[in-house]
């Protein structure tokens, strides 16, 4: 069988392996002229372009893609990159008081019983009939609201959830360090959980910078 071609997308991503905290164009440029890493059979003189080309159209494609990028136009692979973790609807009593998902049928699932952050609860017509948020954990703040004398015992049966440590894509996940969170990715987050439960129609047709990876109820 013929090997697969050597693309511009391979030789970015060559480029990138060794690199977790990301590169900029400029780098990865320099990186693949130091090391050889043209593709073969190629007639332009002009990397930088060429890199561009690849990363936009990685970009489009409709699968995860493979570089992600910072505002600041560093890009990663994105196996080194975190992602805001959230869950939507999920089933209390399916939980069995457990905070445990997937992300694809393929990937492991994960107990995520350690993340904290903002919750929305749903009433039997799926309106949602309080928010709430947590600093310590997800589920065991959702147990709270279905025992007496809490208000909300029995008032609610689906929840969902937004984690704010962030998490990889194979499900590992890490404390934040609350000292290097700017309040730019502070609002994104705000803007990207809003607009995830209450999907305005109208005028939010723009995607909001929210690096969300969601899982699954199991």
């Amino acid at each position: 069988m013929e090997n697969k071609k050597y693309t511009w997308l391979d030789a970015i991503e060559k480029a990138l392996d060794k690199y977790p905290k990301g590169l900029t164009s400029g780098e990865i440029v320099d990186i693949i002229s130091n090391k050889n890493l043209i593709p073969a059979n190629t007639r332009t003189t002009d990397i930088l372009k060429s890199v561009s080309g690849a990363i936009s159209q990685n970009r489009n494609r409709s699968e995860t893609p493979i570089i992600c990028s910072t505002d600041n136009e560093r890009y990663f692979l994105s196996k080194y990159w975190k992602y805001n973790a959230f869950g939507m609807k999920w089933d209390f009593e399916k939980s069995n008081g457990k905070l445990i998902g997937y992300v694809n049928k393929k990937s492991d699932s994960k107990n995520l019983h350690r993340q904290i952050g903002v919750y929305f609860l749903y009433d039997q017509n799926d309106n949602i009939i309080y928010v709430g948020q947590t600093n310590s954990s997800l589920i065991k703040r959702l147990k709270e609201h279905t025992r007496k004398p809490d208000e909300l015992a029995g008032k609610w049966q689906k929840f969902s959830w937004f984690g704010w440590h962030p998490v990889y894509e194979d499900g590992t996940m890490e404390p934040t360090d609350n000292k290097k969170i700017s309040a730019e990715n502070m609002i994104s987050y705000m803007e990207g959980v809003i607009i995830k439960c209450f999907k305005p129609q109208l005028l939010n047709k723009n995607t909001p910078r929210f690096n969300g990876l969601e899982f699954f109820q199991k």
